[in-house]
């Protein structure tokens, strides 16, 4: 099943939101409080995301893995399509990975369960936020969100300067990775910045949370920070 989007639908409600580039040299980053840092066997770029249980990491080559948020081993792994962004909802995996499309498979078999056309819009970036889905949109820098039942698509926001690296809706704003910069910024849903974080990881390539409030924070080495924000 594959959901068509007309350029109409997709910029409908459009909110041509842009924020100064937090790429300040002036600003202040807070640390983080780091509960634990543990290894992993999956490095490399991808992003993350926590399924109730464990967390799920994207790969550009087309391996998508589960590990355990204790230990790091590796619980589960498909071979499945080349992805940078990764979300679970409604016990489904959906990937992206700069096409104009998303891949919606289930994390039991790694069957494909649909497509979903995002017609103009490439998203790199995945994350879930209550019933829908954002995207981060590498060609527009812009952040979109997406109804995966209807397959509206909705411009909230443009996001420049930054090297995003990964994304994860988090108590009703946005963490986004900075892996040029080692640094973490909370958003509000309009784009402001709420918060700046000094990562304890180089290379951030991922950003996850948990139900009971950790954020983890993947490197490309393959390294996992368990952390909490102040």
């Amino acid at each position: 099943m594959v959901f068509g989007l007309t350029a109409a639908s997709i910029f409908n409600g459009c909110r041509d939101v842009v924020f100064n580039n937090p790429l300040d040299p002036d600003a202040s980053r807070t640390n983080l409080t780091i509960q634990r840092v543990f290894s992993t066997f999956l490095s490399g770029p991808g992003d993350i995301c926590f399924d109730g249980e464990k967390i799920w990491k994207a790969g550009a080559g087309g391996s998508i893995s589960a590990f355990d948020t204790e230990s790091g081993t590796t619980i589960r792994s498909f071979v499945l399509t080349p992805a940078t962004g990764i979300a679970f909802l409604d016990r489904r995996l959906y990937l992206c990975g700069e096409k104009n499309e998303i891949d919606v498979f289930d994390p039991m078999s790694g069957i494909l369960i649909t497509r979903i056309s995002t017609s103009r819009i490439y998203p790199r970036l995945l994350a879930a936020r209550e019933n829908d889905l954002l995207l981060f949109d590498s060609r527009s820098e812009s952040i979109f969100s997406l109804n995966p039942e209807s397959g509206e698509i909705t411009r909230l926001f443009q996001l420049s300067g930054l090297a995003a690296g990964g994304m994860e809706f988090f108590e009703g704003s946005l963490l986004i990775t900075d892996s040029a910069g080692d640094t973490l910024y909370r958003f509000t849903p309009g784009g402001d910045v709420i918060d700046v974080f000094r990562s304890p990881l180089g290379g951030i390539t991922g950003v996850s949370k948990d139900d009971r409030g950790y954020v983890y924070l993947m490197g490309l080495d393959g390294q996992v920070a368990k952390v909490t924000l102040p």
